[in-house]
């Protein structure tokens, strides 16, 4: 979600969970999905070297549920694209910082030194737990769009963890990951795109709350 980086982070995270409060079940619902089926988790994330806050929504179903509703909530939600992973399986790189524990002020920290480590670090990350996820995402063509392979990947973050006081760690999995992207949102919403539209309208009425 677009923040205002003036807010401290505690009354944008505040803000984040109200809004996804009130509006993901109905999200939910207007795709056929079971409300109920869903574990919503406000946690720290980063892009292009900013970090706010995120939503990490872990839902049941199959591929195409997942993509539907990242598409739905990018849309409610004026999202450029929403990252969908699954762990433990497929060909894209998921790399873990793992800290002592994961503070807003720790993560936008390393993560700031990481890029000034490694700019092309500066992708983003997500943090589970006590770790900053970092995705090696690749484009339609297949290559990483952060512009280094898997191992340089890797070395990179290694080298800032290395250079960040002796308390992080790094390990390394698999997963199926991808942006949904603002152009596919449409397709994907479907007949629920006037339900989904109304959410839309309803997330700019409730604007900074």
């Amino acid at each position: 979600m677009p923040h205002d980086d003036s807010v401290p982070y505690g009354s944008r995270a505040e803000t984040t969970a109200v809004l996804a409060s009130e509006l993901a079940p109905a999200v939910l619902a207007a795709i056929g999905l079971d409300p109920g089926s869903f574990d919503a988790e406000i946690t720290v994330g980063g892009y292009q070297a900013r970090t706010n806050p995120s939503v990490l929504l872990t839902i049941d179903g199959d591929e195409a549920a997942a993509d539907r509703a990242a598409a739905a909530f990018g849309h409610v939600f004026h999202q450029q694209a929403v990252l969908v992973w699954r762990d433990g399986t497929g060909d894209t790189l998921a790399a873990s910082v793992q800290l002592p524990a994961v503070t807003p002020n720790l993560a936008d920290h390393f993560f700031r030194h990481a890029a000034a480590v490694e700019p092309k670090l500066a992708g983003g990350f997500t943090a589970r737990g006590n770790a900053l996820v970092f995705i090696n995402l690749r484009g339609r063509d297949g290559k990483p769009l952060s512009g280094l392979d898997d191992e340089a990947f890797v070395a990179a973050l290694q080298r800032a963890s290395a250079a960040f006081g002796g308390i992080a760690t790094v390990s390394s999995g698999r997963a199926a990951a991808k942006l949904v992207e603002r152009e596919a949102y449409t397709g994907l919403i479907g007949p629920a795109l006037a339900t989904v539209e109304r959410l839309r309208a309803r997330r700019t009425e409730l604007g900074g709350r």
